[in-house]
């Protein structure tokens, strides 16, 4: 903690404190006047904000800066609105650029910021944040080398050895002949393990719950029933490809036990935050899985309008062998997403709205061997098969023009959804 002592009468007729914060520069930096009167300017500028009557704050040679504020007796009170320390850490402004990275769960830089330094400075003086934004720039992927970051600390962090994922897999039905609502419920744990750079191994287990009487084996919406036990059990590796592509690959086991490998490529538009995606499947054909599905493919290209709003314009082969154009329209409020989407495949159509949202709330990574959260991404909604001319049933058909979904998927779980544009 700092050095705390009264204030005498005669400096503040109030009495206080005195704070006195000693200079420590970066390492190879030697400290210099203008070092210290930033610094003031800093401090004094976070003393004013909180409405301390009469502080007066002043350099003491030859590296300290003497605090003092009238009509503080609360030590804590002190230590959070100066800090914790009694080394005040002077950083190295004169640089041209300072530079931050986000690092996924697979230890791989997605995201660096650069900003410049003289634009950064006059934002931790005035709190004006607008032109530090303006002079940001974003960069994807691994661009940066490692000795070109400003790492927290010269040390690599341990991280987990075992990440784990919790989320429920529900199925149902809202308004059919039989009952208002009819359910599927079962478990998801989707656990990985790092092994190198950009590699993981990746399992999927589901373990159903509950059900309604009439999603019994026998009952008639019985394709409603969750699948049970190993669902993927797959290696899998992401490579970034300078700023503008990230490759996702895996081999494996997947749905239905099925040998076979998947893999998605995620490429951004440059100058844009719009992105090109594509995902595909290809595994073994087992005897309980339907004719052609053995090959799943999506493409798409998604228009951002702005960080909040994008329109997706693509085209799949189901996993029931129909194939057709999809079209998804989604608005974020905050990490909670809204999507409208239209999907045919065939002669079938299915338009709806869906929810996407974390099951945890956003943190900072957790250095133990074990890490355990909800999906990043969770997604419900309903849909509603389109009548047409040649079929005017509503039929209920579940497993019917479904959106593939990877046992890893990039966007999802490494790229925040695909926002990592500037505006964002």
């Amino acid at each position: 903690m700092p050095g705390h002592r009264k204030v005498t009468k005669g400096l503040d007729i109030q009495g206080g404190l005195e704070v006195v914060l000693k200079a420590v520069p970066p390492k190879g930096h030697k400290l210099t006047a203008d070092d210290l009167d930033r610094s003031v300017s800093i401090m004094r500028n976070r003393v004013d904000k909180l409405g301390v009557s009469e502080p007066e704050i002043r350099k003491q040679d030859p590296d300290e800066i003497v605090i003092q504020l009238a009509g503080v007796h609360d030590q804590g009170r002190a230590a959070a609105i100066i800090g914790k320390t009694a080394q005040l850490k002077l950083y190295d402004f004169e640089t041209n650029l300072i530079r931050g990275v986000s690092i996924d769960l697979q230890g791989q830089p997605t995201l660096t910021l650069r900003t410049d330094a003289q634009a950064w400075r006059d934002y931790l003086l005035s709190g004006d944040a607008g032109p530090a934004r303006a002079a940001t720039k974003v960069l994807r992927g691994g661009s940066i080398a490692d000795e070109d970051v400003d790492w927290v600390s010269d040390q690599a962090s341990p991280g987990s050895w075992l990440q784990l994922q919790l989320s429920p897999e529900l199925n149902y039905a809202v308004g059919t002949e039989l009952a208002a609502f009819d359910y599927s419920l079962a478990a998801r744990l989707l656990a990985t393990v790092p092994l190198w750079r950009g590699a993981q191994l990746v399992a999927s287990v589901q373990q159903p719950v509950a059900h309604s009487r009439n999603a019994d084996v026998s009952a008639a919406l019985a394709d409603l029933r969750q699948p049970e036990g190993l669902q993927a059990l797959a290696l899998h590796q992401t490579l970034w490809l300078g700023q503008h592509a990230v490759l996702g690959g895996a081999v494996g086991r997947f749905e239905h036990g099925a040998a076979g490998a998947e893999g998605e490529a995620v490429l951004f538009v440059p100058g844009r935050d719009d992105v090109f995606n594509l995902r595909a499947r290809k595994t073994e054909l087992k005897p309980e899985m339907p004719p052609g599905s053995d090959l799943v493919q999506a493409a798409s290209y998604r228009w951002a309008a702005n960080a909040s709003t994008s329109l997706a314009l693509g085209a799949q082969r189901y996993a029931d062998a129909s194939s057709g154009p999809t079209l998804v329209f989604t608005r974020w409020w905050g990490d909670v997403a809204t999507h409208l989407f239209y999907r045919k495949g065939g002669s079938r159509q299915f338009a709806g709205i869906e929810f996407s949202f974390p099951l945890t709330p956003r943190a900072a990574p957790v250095n133990h061997w074990l890490h355990v959260a909800g999906s990043p991404s969770y997604t419900r909604g309903l849909r509603t098969q389109l009548a047409n001319g040649a079929d005017s049933h509503n039929y209920l058909e579940p497993h019917r023009v479904r959106d593939l979904q990877l046992a890893w998927s990039l966007e999802q779980q490494s790229l925040n959804a695909g926002r990592l544009g500037a505006e964002y």
